[in-house]
């Protein structure tokens, strides 16, 4: 029941999470569960931390949930913790591929913010982990791969052949064609995208590529159509990031933005600086990027072209003083 109790508590059925949550007060509930199970509906960082915390958890999987949880709580601050609970549950059950997936793609996400000699070394120890003929372990390596630039790694994991050795559910999963898409994007390979977006199967992801394959042709008001088109469908807390940032560069509505300004980690703030700047608010964009750009890589260097291209420049020092 606690179990069913989480699982309505993801999908937003939060009456019904609460129902169960309820009938766990029984006597016969082990109470560590009732308290886990009320702690996660209720976002009881406290709690949440406490049972993160506890050497021999009761069920990984339902501890990896806390994990998630705490994670989504404060993705910047709270990242380095969730890597080495994942650590410690992937030493104690081996035999979890989950987690072993996860864990990997935390490294990558850690790698990502961290362009130094520990990123890379998460990049080799996450591309280690992800080993294996699945479209997520395929997905991992190629961010992995994304991190220092390594085009022909992605294309040879996320194309099929002749280019590449990736297979038919490799080639059309969302998050491999996403990784392979930019990659080809950035390469100046606009016709091998498209062909790249035509093997996707989710048509939200389509959406979204189709938008970016657009932006690169120079069309801009086709790139926003497609990304207002798959803004309602969208359900990844990711494609909606990209979504967000990609109309904030435009400078127009963005949808959902009260959803945006709700959130306090770098990632919303450089989207919401990002639209500033677009919309010749740059005061508003520059000062909420010199109040991230400690934490995000993007707002500093947002914040360095802001000033470079200022009229009259900006002294580039003033890029690093302090508020």
């Amino acid at each position: 029941m606690a179990k069913a109790a989480i699982a309505a508590d993801q999908e937003g059925d939060r009456s019904r999470a609460t129902e169960l949550q309820e009938k766990l007060e029984s006597p016969g509930t082990p109470s560590e569960i009732y308290e886990f199970t009320k702690a996660l509906i209720s976002n009881d960082l406290q709690e949440l931390v406490r049972f993160i915390d506890i050497q021999d958890p009761w069920d990984p999987i339902v501890l990896s949930v806390a994990v998630e949880a705490f994670l989504a709580l404060d993705p910047d601050q709270n990242l380095g913790r969730a890597l080495r609970i994942y650590e410690r549950l992937v030493r104690k059950y081996p035999n979890y591929s989950a987690l072993k997936m996860r864990l990997a793609d935390l490294m990558v996400e850690s790698a990502i913010h961290r362009r130094d000699t520990d990123g890379w070394e998460m990049r080799r120890e996450a591309t280690s982990l992800a080993k294996g003929d699945s479209s997520k372990a395929v997905a991992i390596a190629c961010r992995a791969a994304a991190i220092d630039n390594r085009w022909d790694e992605i294309f040879l994991l996320g194309l099929r052949a002749p280019e590449g050795q990736a297979t038919q559910g490799e080639a059309s999963d969302g998050a491999v064609v996403r990784v392979v898409v930019e990659a080809l994007l950035i390469c100046g390979r606009l016709e091998a995208a498209e062909v790249a977006i035509s093997e996707v199967t989710d048509s939200v992801v389509q959406r979204i590529l189709n938008g970016a394959l657009a932006a690169a042709r120079g069309n801009d008001n086709l790139a926003k159509q497609y990304y207002l088109d798959a803004w309602p469908l969208i359900q990844d807390e990711q494609d909606r990031l990209f979504v967000w940032s990609a109309l904030a560069a435009y400078g127009g509505e963005l949808p959902g933005r009260e959803l945006l300004e709700s959130r306090a980690d770098a990632a919303a703030n450089f989207i919401l600086a990002r639209h500033e700047l677009a919309r010749g608010d740059t005061g508003a964009g520059i000062s909420r990027l010199r109040q991230w750009r400690n934490q995000s890589p993007e707002a500093s260097y947002l914040l360095a072209s802001t000033y470079a291209s200022a009229d009259p420049p900006v002294p580039a020092r003033a890029a690093s003083d302090p508020p």
